[in-house]
């Protein structure tokens, strides 16, 4: 197994941060102080809770090795913090680079977006999402070719949930965020994973079956071979909503 044949970079550049501010690079200036999100309470410069700071980009791949009863993956030197409660293993990110922290707002943090997408907690302030009635407030990858007969009653997304405050300054400077379905979702359940599935080798090594793939978190045979990249969650009972509108009425 070598570090070039996984290609974890561009496997976690497929997923851009809806919370990304595409035009400020050094970050966003709050409007104001509100009170519901934490994000804001914290600092005048909007980071999201899922965005990693320069340097802190996917490593530890070369420490996978097969698990020592033969079934399925881990680190060499694994912690319980390695996985989620859910039993999957995560791939590990390096520490923020030296000097000024520097957002890397097109990229995710895969164990961090895990975590906040098991727990149903906003990404961009790691606090509670915005709930009303309708549901959760999500958004999601716009599709201008969707093949899915049940939208928008049924969906599959990377992206956690989301407040209004963040959901307010992702519209400000996020062109992802611009362009995707806002909705309500009555019934949102971490789904399973999206990563990297290997297999034992002849020689007692592991092989790379497939370099992006999916897995339930109900699939106990393929789950312990998997090193996962980003979360995945099934939205369903979904409602499409104007989040302007939303917005206008919570006075943000």
């Amino acid at each position: 197994m070598t570090t070039a044949a996984l290609r974890i970079d561009d496997a976690e550049s497929h997923s851009q941060c809806p919370m990304s501010p595409g035009s400020a690079p050094e970050g966003v200036k709050l409007a104001s102080g509100d009170p519901r999100c934490p994000a804001v309470r914290e600092t005048s410069r909007f980071i999201p809770y899922i965005t990693p700071l320069k340097g802190q980009l996917p490593t530890g791949h070369e420490l996978i090795v097969p698990r020592d009863n033969g079934l399925g993956v881990m680190f060499r030197d694994e912690t319980p913090v390695d996985r989620d409660r859910r039993g999957a293993l995560w791939i590990r990110t390096a520490p923020p680079s030296a000097g000024r922290p520097i957002p890397l707002y097109r990229h995710v943090l895969p164990r961090r977006t895990g975590e906040a997408m098991l727990d149903m907690r906003c990404q961009g302030c790691n606090g509670d999402p915005d709930r009303t009635r309708q549901g959760t407030l999500f958004f999601v990858k716009p599709d201008e070719t969707r093949r899915n007969l049940n939208w928008p009653d049924v969906e599959y997304t990377h992206h956690p949930p989301v407040c209004l405050p963040c959901a307010r300054e992702a519209l400000l400077e996020c062109s992802f965020a611009q362009k995707a379905p806002a909705l309500r979702v009555r019934n949102p359940r971490p789904w399973g994973i999206f990563g990297i599935c290997f297999r034992p080798g002849t020689d007692g090594s592991l092989e790379l079956v497939r370099e992006i793939d999916r897995c339930v978190y109900d699939d106990l045979k393929l789950l312990p071979w998997m090193v996962a990249l980003q979360p995945l969650a099934k939205l369903s009972r979904c409602t499409v909503v104007d989040i302007r509108a939303e917005l206008a009425a919570a006075g943000l």
